[in-house]
């Protein structure tokens, strides 16, 4: 019987997380509820808590980001992520470039991550975006980043687990979102032309970070620089 040793470490005064420091346990075998051993005793772990164990192939850390995307100077280095709505039936995409701040959502009709790459084709063919990065969370939506990359011609980083701070713009373009559509929304009951009229009001407001520019003001301002 293969024996795993863990190492207990205290992430918070309420939170523990277990760490699997040895390499002993069979491919596939599971040592907690939350994780399992993969090939070469590699953990995988769910990428949202209580999730579907997904590993995502040739996952790169935003450890090997460009540095110009830190800056937050040059358009094109977009932070991505999904909004669940109710039951977690229907979900939403969304973009924003940490620069311009610039705002892009669109519905899925599932959390596939073949969805997610359809909603990318038609943001390409419908945007005036110039892609440079994009950086995601551990969500198995974004599994299919490769074809992502294809379409967009930006490579796709992803942030460490457990970091939303790594994607904090999104994070809070996510709770601006949450006050038009609070959690419980059922966003299959929300037309397209709705979720567009959210985009543009997000788009067309003024930004303190922008010198209360908005988006659109800015966004249009490099594109005629160009």
């Amino acid at each position: 019987m293969n024996v795993c040793s863990w190492n207990l470490a205290c992430r918070s005064a309420r939170t523990l997380s277990i760490v699997i420091s040895s390499k002993s346990a069979r491919p596939g075998e599971t040592c907690t509820s939350s994780s399992r051993i993969g090939e070469n005793g590699i953990t995988i772990r769910p990428t949202r808590p209580g999730g579907v164990l997904f590993p995502t192939p040739n996952r790169v850390g935003i450890e090997h980001r460009p540095a110009a995307a830190d800056l937050k100077k040059q358009p094109g280095h977009f932070e991505i992520d999904t909004i669940f709505g109710k039951d977690q039936k229907s979900f939403l995409l969304t973009l924003v470039d940490n620069a311009v701040k610039l705002v892009i959502i669109r519905k899925l009709p599932n959390k596939r991550a073949e969805s997610v790459v359809a909603a990318f084709r038609d943001i390409v063919a419908n945007t005036f975006c110039d892609f440079k990065t994009l950086t995601a969370d551990n969500g198995s939506e974004f599994a299919q980043h490769e074809q992502i990359t294809k379409i967009t011609g930006a490579p796709v980083y992803f942030a460490r687990p457990y970091h939303p701070w790594e994607r904090g713009l999104n994070e809070h373009t996510n709770g601006l979102i949450r006050r038009f559509y609070p959690k419980g929304t059922d966003f299959n009951q929300v037309t397209h032309r709705k979720i567009a009229a959210l985009e543009h009001l997000l788009n067309t407001r003024g930004r303190k970070s922008l010198g209360y520019r908005s988006p659109n003001e800015v966004f249009l301002t490099h594109l005629q620089a160009a």
